[in-house]
């Protein structure tokens, strides 16, 4: 647990600094979804991570990608599930021409549910990446 929150520490930090000193602001948010103990993408998680890429063309933009899992699994398996996850985005992301040094990953385990794991629904809500978009200010860009 302590892990996994220095990690999002870490990463929030980063992405505040790079907001802060670029002028970086969210643009938009997606998500991702995957069967139980798989970080293998459905025909669904393409077409929503084919819009992302559309969508970032040009320049000035970065995007973050933070796995998670569910909370069944060990907290060590589940950490490096989350980062396979976010690795299989990052791939296809990058397969679709989004320049690797814009796209920042970590896997965060099962912390952060977005639903109850007490059930199969909740679940497989929780077995997800989460995709921020940040985009330049106008006059980031021109400069």
């Amino acid at each position: 647990m302590q892990t996994a929150n220095t990690r999002i520490t870490t990463l929030e930090t980063t992405v505040r600094n790079i907001n802060t000193l670029d002028n970086y602001t969210q643009s938009s948010t997606s998500t991702v979804t995957f069967d139980t103990n798989k970080s293998t993408l459905s025909a669904a998680a393409k077409s929503t991570l084919d819009k992302v890429a559309s969508d970032v063309s040009g320049p000035g933009f970065l995007i973050e990608l933070q796995g998670y899992t569910d909370s069944q699994g060990s907290e060590l398996y589940n950490i490096g599930l989350s980062q396979r996850r976010a690795e299989s985005v990052e791939r296809y992301l990058v397969s679709k021409n989004v320049p690797l040094y814009r796209v920042s990953i970590v896997g965060l385990g099962e912390d952060m549910p977005v639903a109850d794991n007490k059930t199969a629904q909740g679940r497989s809500q929780n077995r997800r990446v989460d995709i921020r978009v940040l985009k330049a200010s106008a006059s980031r860009q021109t400069n």
